[in-house]
């Protein structure tokens, strides 16, 4: 009995912090949220909230590259921006969501599609 206790605890704990591993960070969930409304180009709200992003030092190097990508857009990304999304929807150690918001941001023209919208769900949650 009490080893089963043990085995029912482990599995819970397990599975409390695999949720946590998933979970999308506060910043890859602001920006699915930025992009979900996005049209041609952030708002003026929105550029200062993108640019406190790509400035946090603790961010990690793909959000900042997300956020500066973000933060430029007119209508779709720079060819600058276009280059590093790239390397990051290529790069196999970053998170996946940081990699879906790339390829998401290197298709993107003017606002997001419908599928990328329903991405875009999925990587808030």
């Amino acid at each position: 009995m009490k080893n089963n206790l043990v085995k029912l605890f482990a599995g819970v704990v397990l599975f409390a912090l695999s949720q946590v591993a998933y979970a999308a960070s506060p910043n890859i969930s602001t920006m699915a949220e930025i992009l979900i409304h996005l049209n041609h180009y952030p708002s003026s709200a929105e550029k200062q909230v993108l640019s406190g992003i790509a400035e946090n030092e603790s961010a990690t190097m793909g959000e900042q590259a997300l956020a500066g990508a973000i933060l430029e857009m007119e209508h779709q990304i720079s060819a600058s921006a276009a280059k590093n999304l790239r390397v990051l929807s290529e790069d196999n150690t970053a998170g996946a969501e940081e990699r879906t918001l790339a390829d998401i941001l290197l298709e993107i023209n003017h606002k997001p599609s419908a599928k990328d919208k329903q991405l875009l769900q999925g990587v808030m949650k």
